[in-house]
C-alpha cells in the first residue's frame, strides 16, 4: 500500500539540501531554504523575492516612486540648467541638444551657452536658429564663471549651458561667483550629470556637489557608455551612497542606446535630431529609430520637469 501524498510544507530534501550556512545534507524544506536566504516569508513570496534578487535589471528601478516626485516648473523661478560630465565624449552634448529640442517643442527658447572648447556641437547646431540666442563662453577659469554670473545678473528666465567635460575643478576653484549669483538673483540651479560606467564619475559628481550644494542634480546614465549597454553595468553608481542622496531630491535618468550611424551625422552636419528625423537623406528605418530614441529621451526629461506648465 502506497503512502499518502505528503503536504508540500513537509517535504524534506535530503540528498542535496541547502542549509542556512551554505552547507549540504541537512533536512530542511524549500520554504525554509528560501527564508534563510531572503528573510521570513510565507507561501511563494520567498521564491518571488529570490528571483527578484537574481535579476540585475529588476534590482534597481530608477523610475520607482516617480509618481510622488514634484516636477520642476520652469516658470516658477529663473532657471540655470547645466549639462556636465566627468570627461568628454560621454553623451553630454547629445543630452543637452535633446533637452533644448524638448524646450523648443514646448514653445520655450532659452539662452544657450556653449562652454565646451573642444566639442562645440551644441553651439554649432543651434547658432543659426533665429529663435535662440547662442553664446560661446569658456567656463574653465575664473573669468568664464564671472561672465556667467554677469549673464545671470540680467535675470534671463532660462539659461542652458553645455559645459566642458571634467567641470568639477572649475566649480571647486572658481564657483564662488556663481554661488553668489544664484543666491542674489534667485536662480534655480539644475545639473544634469552624464554618467558612464567608470568608478571615477561617482567621485567627480560628489566633488561637484560639495562645491555647489544648492544644485538639484539629475544624473543621466548613458547606456552606450558601458560594456553591455545595460543598467546593471553601472554598479559603482547604483550601489553608492550618493545615489540615495540624489533620489531624495531628484531622479536618475536613463539615456537609451540610439542608432549611432545617423546620430553621428548630427555631429558632422550640425543638424538637430528632430530635423534629422525627417531628412530624406536617410532611410525610413533609421529615421524611425532616431525618432524613437529622441522621444524616449524627452520622456526621461519629463520625469523631472513640467515643460508645459505656465504661470497663469
Amino acid at each position: 500500500m502506497k503512502n499518502k501524498p505528503t503536504a508540500h510544507d513537509n517535504i524534506k530534501i535530503r540528498d542535496f539540501d541547502l542549509v542556512p550556512d551554505g552547507g549540504i545534507g541537512g533536512a530542511v524544506s524549500p520554504i525554509e531554504v528560501l527564508a534563510a536566504m531572503t528573510g521570513p516569508q510565507t507561501d511563494f513570496s520567498a521564491f518571488d523575492e529570490l528571483m527578484r534578487r537574481f535579476s540585475d535589471e529588476d534590482a534597481y528601478d530608477p523610475r520607482r516612486d516617480d509618481g510622488t516626485f514634484p516636477l520642476s516648473r520652469l516658470d516658477d523661478e529663473l532657471q540655470l540648467i547645466i549639462f556636465g560630465s566627468y570627461k568628454g565624449g560621454g553623451g553630454k552634448s547629445t543630452a543637452c541638444m535633446a533637452f533644448i529640442e524638448r524646450l523648443m517643442r514646448a514653445g520655450r527658447y532659452p539662452v544657450v551657452i556653449e562652454a565646451d572648447p573642444v566639442q562645440k556641437e551644441v553651439g554649432e547646431t543651434f547658432k543659426n536658429d533665429k529663435k535662440l540666442r547662442v553664446l560661446e563662453l569658456p567656463l574653465a577659469n575664473r573669468e568664464g564663471m564671472e561672465k556667467l554670473a554677469m549673464i545671470m545678473a540680467r535675470r534671463l528666465p532660462l539659461v542652458v549651458v553645455n559645459a566642458p567635460g571634467g567641470l568639477t575643478e572649475p566649480f571647486e576653484r572658481f564657483g564662488g561667483a556663481l554661488r553668489l549669483a544664484l543666491k542674489t538673483y534667485g536662480y534655480r540651479f539644475t545639473m544634469f550629470w552624464l554618467l558612464n560606467s567608470q568608478d571615477q564619475v561617482v567621485e567627480s559628481l560628489n566633488a561637484f556637489w560639495e562645491a555647489m550644494p544648492s544644485a538639484s542634480v539629475h544624473p543621466i546614465v548613458n547606456l552606450k557608455e558601458s560594456e553591455n549597454h545595460k543598467l546593471s553595468d553601472f554598479r559603482d553608481y547604483i550601489d553608492h551612497e550618493i545615489r540615495k542622496r540624489v533620489e531624495k531630491q531628484g531622479r536618475t535618468l536613463v539615456m537609451p542606446f540610439g542608432p549611432m550611424a545617423i546620430m553621428n551625422q548630427m555631429a558632422k552636419r550640425h543638424i538637430p535630431f528632430g530635423t534629422l528625423c525627417h531628412d530624406d537623406a536617410y532611410d525610413i528605418l533609421a529615421k524611425a529609430e532616431l525618432h524613437t530614441w529622441l522621444t524616449s529621451m524627452w520622456k526621461e526629461f519629463d520625469r523631472v520637469i513640467d515643460f508645459e506648465a505656465r504661470v497663469s
